[in-house]
């Protein structure tokens, strides 16, 4: 992905960054809000109630407070400084520093969930500049007479180039049906041949009997369907209805 964003020269942003943007924007109004709004007041109010056990499904509280902590400018990390005689400490007083930091990072969080909206309540203008972040550098283009040369050395033996050349497609007279080996060569190949083969070549010419008088054609119709007659059972083919 990073490779992909290089390639385009970095001018298209990631669609995560779109949607935080988006968030910590409508974020910042609200938090400029009257104290009396309704957005407001959801937004730093809590339940008093004990939770379910285990951990709770995600929230907008956490979804923005994920968003915040990739803005450095907004949630800066406290980092972990190793003193210089780290190597030679014992492990009960690295175990301390850690501790120590961990206890620091807690009370730092706590600090910055309220602190990013004393930043949005202060300039509107300021809080969208550290929610869009710094603007990525473009990567620099070859000059126009330099892509124009290098088109040109392209076709320094006086020819185009492969993509350019115009291609003939020249359809074939007939169809050709490849037949495998040991396979009769009528037997069909394909639904079309099948049609023909079987009710083209082969349809049989049956007698009409629409004619007769509706007492005839009803015994007719009952004969052609209990006994057939040219091989056919089907009293359609003889003029008369299916039914009677």
């Amino acid at each position: 992905m990073k490779k992909l964003f290089a390639d385009l020269g970095n001018r298209v942003r990631p669609l995560r960054w779109h949607y935080e943007t988006r968030l910590l924007r409508w974020a910042g109004h609200i938090a400029r809000m009257k104290h009396d709004r309704l957005p407001l007041m959801l937004l730093t109010s809590w339940c008093p109630n004990s939770r379910p056990v285990g951990c709770p499904r995600m929230t907008f509280g956490r979804t923005l407070k994920k968003a915040l902590k990739r803005r450095p400018e907004i949630w800066p990390e406290l980092k972990f400084n190793r003193p210089d005689d780290w190597e030679t400490l014992t492990d009960a007083a690295q175990l301390r520093l850690h501790n120590a930091h961990a206890k620091a990072k807690r009370k730092h969080d706590i600090e910055m969930q309220t602190h990013w909206m004393t930043l949005a309540q202060e300039d509107r203008n300021q809080w969208r500049a550290l929610v869009r972040g710094p603007e990525p550098e473009s990567t620099q283009k070859a000059s126009a007479s330099r892509r124009a040369r290098s088109t040109r050395n392209g076709r320094r033996h006086g020819h185009q180039p492969i993509h350019f050349q115009p291609v003939q497609f020249v359809p074939a007279a007939q169809p050709v049906h490849f037949v495998p080996a040991g396979q009769p060569q009528n037997q069909p190949q394909n639904y079309y041949q099948h049609y023909i083969n079987h009710y083209q070549q082969h349809q049989t010419n049956f007698p009409n009997y629409s004619f007769l008088s509706p007492d005839s054609k009803a015994d007719k119709r009952w004969e052609i369907i209990t006994r057939g007659e040219m091989g056919s059972k089907n009293p359609v083919n003889f003029g008369l209805s299916p039914v009677r």
